[in-house]
């Protein structure tokens, strides 16, 4: 079983087939395994987080794979439900005001980077001691060192295990789809879905991970 983690890209907004055309179970059946596709629209890297460690610490998985996003979304609860919210989340913003005056007044990017990087080398070092297989890839590219040595992070970045983050740290989905047809709201129809399938694919293939 294929564990998959991350938010509109890996859920398969805007196809008309997602569990049958959406990377996740396109890469499944290259392998031959099955998908458990945790993703939903809007997940935050502090729900990827989250909920990959819930599910490992309860089960083994023949692979784990989790797609960050941008590090401003924010990871709530309200009603007993998760709440993701992002930047252009415009209807959240109306319906609590607060969250538009957070990202205007108080959101700050090198904090918000520094934490997204907490998770990831927390999560790979936790991944490695249970010797669980596992890919990070991002929804679009992060930052180059220049960057992350500008907000005094290229420490954390340094650490950021390479051979096992396909990209790292300047591509992502939105490198890989490049040209391909997308929907209205800007997200990757069947053959862009289809591009990241094969790049994860390669990438799982030339580890040799699976016969």
């Amino acid at each position: 079983m294929i564990l998959t983690i991350g938010d509109s890209f890996t859920y398969g907004a805007e196809l008309n087939n997602r569990e049958q055309d959406a990377w996740p179970y396109l890469l499944g059946r290259e392998l031959d395994f099955g998908v458990y596709n945790l993703a939903v629209p809007g997940g935050s890297n502090d729900r990827m987080f989250r909920v990959t460690i819930d599910r490992v610490v309860q089960n083994n998985y023949e692979l784990v794979i989790c797609a960050w996003t941008e590090p401003s979304r924010l990871d709530l609860m309200f009603g007993g439900k998760e709440l993701q919210i992002t930047s252009a989340s415009y209807h959240h913003h109306t319906r609590f005001p607060w969250i538009k005056q957070y990202y205007a007044e108080h959101y700050d990017v090198a904090h918000a980077t520094q934490t997204w990087l907490a998770k990831v080398l927390a999560l790979q070092d936790l991944l490695k001691q249970r010797r669980q297989k596992y890919v990070f890839v991002s929804m679009d590219g992060h930052w180059d060192d220049y960057h992350y040595k500008n907000i005094g992070l290229q420490h954390m970045a340094d650490a950021v295990d390479k051979e096992h983050y396909l990209g790292w740290p300047h591509e992502g989905f939105t490198h890989w789809q490049d040209g391909c047809p997308l929907g209205p709201n800007g997200h990757p129809l069947e053959l862009g879905h289809q591009r990241i399938a094969d790049k994860i694919y390669e990438h799982i293939r030339n580890k040799q991970w699976f016969s």
